[in-house]
């Protein structure tokens, strides 16, 4: 053993290598040059007045080093290889070192780090820092498994830089505060259920941070942090500073994100981020600008926004992996400029701000036979709704109580601004078994533009909704029922055919002389009105196609119209302004508006008005053929009082046959129609074809009698049907003379009321559906089973061969959602049986 003992002023300490080595006496002992090497024991005494001090070198001890005195390094190396006891003082001034490989305890004496020195700890037992005081510094755990010391007083006393290394597992033993970086060089740090205050970064090469339970980082310092990668699904980032910026650095897999007070942003900008249970933004800025983060939960608590701003600029952010997952807004703000944003059921405010200037929002992004939640998807009651451009897509909705609970419902308290940049596409991203109708409920808001892209289902307008963009069929009609679409003075309108087109009412706003043209139908028809005004003046013309007649259809006999259309009209009308307008109308088929009943004669034709008590006549321009042709009013309409319109003639519709008819009609035996005709004379009549519709347009030849040639003898004739029918049916005669003129009767009505029923079983149903039936008359091979919606969308046919007797069918709905539907029996004779059921 050598002493080194002196009582006074400063003794060196020569390099060399020591044994044991005992440093006493009152004053400085230092190293004098070089370093110095204890083989054994090192042991400084005299707490508080004997000092060592290593300087600028090194000192190596393998034994245990006891300190009962004070050991000073400034920026020199200290290895302690044994056990460390300090019930003095260890103060590192500089950039020195300590290095303790073997245990150590300082539980009386204390650590004063004044600069940017490092206490490094290797050995098994940590057990205490006694008095911990620092300015600067890194303490750093690079052994195997350790208990990392809890430090969770003021800043002087907390740690300034942690670092993690070595092997095994770092525990940490309480709630600590980290006034500086916490670094994970190598092995993992479980932080064990415990607070972390991490004023500063997170950084990492390599290691994990984990905890067995529900643990959290905490950031609660102003400035701009980083945070590395880590996967532990029981720890939370937390946000609770004014100021500043959280930046991920690295993937991360973790409980939550908690922006729980403060303004500071937490800001994921190309790493990926996985989110076990939620997200919240309590408070601050919570923004994306690329990268992907996903949260994993499914619950209506997802995604909490309340009080804080969700801000995705780019990247993807998607809400819940199953059939539920919600976005919940109840104050702040959320701010799609860019990205997208998937959300598996809900988006939920009850008040806020929502504003999306690019990007695209995703509703219901969930893909599979479930329907999440039986609210509405995307539903506002109160705050601010700003849609300005991107593209907010609804791809479904509930099936409970469905039209109350719409994809999309925007209470009327809601300030709404929509521009012509942003589109709103309805179009599902399921298997077609799994789609459904959808709803939505604007209560008289606007949208920017819309697009209706759907399959066997259709979009329904539960209010008025006005579109300050364009309207674009790709895919399935919109029905309006009682409200209005209303289109602006800048929307144009494409892709409308038989399949998609507008089924309702139809408003545009025009202050242009430009035409227009409506794209109304009844959803199986299109039959689209174009309109010109006659003035550039701001004017709104509202337009409903109705396949059905007038109720009024009778003509006084002073006017110059003969008759109009049996089959269909038009409300039209001018809600605002000044200025009249021509109408027309276009066919490319004579089946469009039965053009071919006028003899393919359109010079006959012409526009009508109702004026409430008879149908007036417009002057009106045909132009083309029967085929293919349009009728234009030839003047401005100037007759808004009644809205009714249709297509008239000022002749009979069918030409007289050339021959004398002294009666012909028709009755139903035994549901099978009858027809008998009574002619006086005849001129060159071979045969008599006889004619079948079932709207007065579309007309089939069903019958052939031979003629009389040409005699004054009175003859009868008598026809009937082949096959059971049921409902009312129109026949007329229709005769071929010599020059190849095509001559009609005027037409009778039949009426059949079929007494045969049917029975479904069992309904409700599930997978399948029994059809039991009896005809003692029917017979057809030719018969399809129609399953169709109570809209009347035809979305499933079944070709079926049915015999007289007994018939039992069995129909597979495996591949229907749930609903109530019509099935129907439909013969090529136009037979016709109704019923409905209901699928679960």
């Amino acid at each position: 053993t050598v002493v080194y003992d002196a009582t006074s002023g400063t003794q060196d300490i020569r390099p060399d290598s020591y044994y044991n080595l005992t440093i006493d006496g009152d004053g400085t002992h230092q190293i004098e040059s070089s370093s110095i090497n204890v083989l054994g024991n090192l042991v400084v005494n005299q707490t508080g007045t004997t000092v060592f001090d290593v300087r600028q070198f090194s000192a190596s001890v393998t034994g245990s080093t006891d300190i009962d005195g004070t050991i000073q390094i400034s920026t020199g190396t200290f290895t302690a290889n044994g056990v460390t006891d300090i019930d003095g003082t260890l103060e590192i001034s500089g950039t020195g070192i300590y290095d303790s490989n073997g245990d150590f305890d300082a539980t009386n004496g204390s650590i004063t780090f004044s600069a940017a020195g490092f206490l490094k700890l290797s050995g098994s037992t940590i057990t205490s820092f006694g008095t911990f005081t620092r300015s600067t510094g890194t303490v750093e755990y690079d052994g195997g498994n350790q208990s990392v010391i809890a430090l969770s007083s003021s800043s002087s006393s907390s740690y300034n830089n942690l670092t993690i290394n070595g092997t095994g597992t770092k525990t940490l033993a309480g709630t600590s505060k980290i006034y500086g970086d916490l670094t994970l060089t190598a092995s993992d740090f479980d932080i064990n259920g415990k607070t972390i205050y991490l004023k500063e970064n997170m950084n990492r090469t390599s290691g994990n941070l984990i905890s067995g339970r529900a643990a959290n980082i905490t950031i609660d310092n102003s400035g701009s942090h980083n945070i590395c990668a880590f996967s532990d699904d029981d720890i939370t980032i937390k946000t609770t500073s004014t100021g500043g910026s959280v930046t991920t650095t690295g993937d991360i897999s973790c409980k939550s994100i908690d922006l729980t007070s403060g303004s500071k942003t937490f800001l994921i900008d190309g790493e990926t981020v996985n989110l076990d249970e939620d997200l919240v933004v309590t408070a601050g800025t919570f923004q994306m600008t690329s990268g992907v983060l996903n949260i994993n939960s499914n619950s209506s608590t997802s995604a909490v926004v309340e009080g804080g701003t969700l801000d995705l600029d780019g990247g993807t952010l998607t809400v819940g992996n199953s059939t539920s997952g919600d976005i919940s807004l109840t104050s702040g703000l959320i701010d799609v400029s860019g990205g997208t944003l998937s959300i598996a059921d809900e988006l939920d405010v009850s008040n806020g701000t929502v504003t999306q200037s690019g990007g695209t929002i995703n509703i219901k992004s969930y893909v599979g036979s479930g329907h999440g939640s039986s609210s509405a998807k995307f539903e506002m009651d109160a705050g601010a709704l700003n849609l300005t451009g991107g593209t907010l897509r609804l791809n479904g909705q509930t099936t409970t109580s469905a039209s109350s609970n719409p994809a999309m419902k925007i209470a009327s308290g809601v300030s709404v601004t929509s521009t012509s940049s942003h589109t709103t596409l309805i179009q599902s991203n399921n298997s077609t078994s799994n789609d459904e109708d959808m709803y939505l409920d604007l209560n008289g808001n606007d949208l920017g533009a819309l697009t209706v892209n759907l399959t066997g289902h259709e979009v329904t307008l539960n209010s008025n909704v006005t579109l300050n963009g364009n309207l674009t069929f790709t895919s399935e009609d919109i029905v309006t029922g009682s409200n209005t679409l209303t289109l602006s003075s800048t929307s144009t309108v494409s892709g409308a055919d038989d399949s998609k087109h507008l089924n309702g009412t139809c408003a545009k706003i025009t202050s242009s002389t430009s035409a227009f043209t409506f794209p109304v139908g009844d959803g199986t028809r299109y039959r689209p009105i174009i309109l010109t005004p006659a003035a550039s003046n701001s004017n709104t013309y509202t337009v409903k196609y109705n396949h059905s007649p007038h109720s009024d259809v009778s003509i006084s006999g002073t006017s110059s119209i003969n008759h109009i259309s049996p089959q269909y009209h038009w409300d039209i009308n001018r809600t605002s302004g000044s200025d009249n307008a021509t109408i027309s109308v276009a066919w490319s088929a004579s089946s469009t508006y039965g053009t071919e009943n006028w003899n393919h004669d359109i010079s006959t034709m012409l526009w009508a008005y109702f004026d409430g008590a008879d149908w007036n006549s417009i002057g009106s321009t045909p132009s083309g053929s029967s085929i293919s042709g349009s009728l234009t009013t030839s003047s401005v309409n100037s007759n808004w009082g009644n809205e009714n319109f249709t297509l008239a003639a000022t002749t009979a519709t069918f030409p007289p046959l050339p021959l004398d008819i002294i009666s012909f009609n028709g009755q139903c035996d035994n549901n099978y129609p009858q027809i008998e005709f009574v002619v006086a004379s005849q001129i060159n009549n071979e045969f008599f074809s006889i004619e079948r519709s079932v709207n007065l347009i579309d007309w089939e030849e069903v019958g052939y009698i031979a003629g009389g040639g040409t005699t004054n003898e009175i003859i009868t004739y008598n026809w009937s049907e082949e096959a059971l029918l049921n409902g009312t049916k129109y026949y007329r005669l229709s005769l071929t003379d010599i020059n190849d003129e095509i001559k009609y009767s005027n037409p009778i009505a039949i009426e059949c009321e079929n007494e045969i029923d049917f029975h479904l079983y069992p309904n409700p149903a599930f997978n399948n559906i029994n059809i039991a039936f009896n005809f003692d008359h029917f017979q057809s091979e030719e018969t399809n089973l129609n399953i169709r919606t109570l809209t009347g969308k035809k979305i499933k046919s079944v070709p079926v061969s049915l015999s007289k007797g007994y018939n039992n069918l069995e129909i597979d709905l495996k591949d229907l959602p749930k609903g109530i539907y019509l099935l129907t029996i439909n013969s090529f004779q136009t037979f016709r049986l109704e019923k409905r059921f209901i699928k679960m």
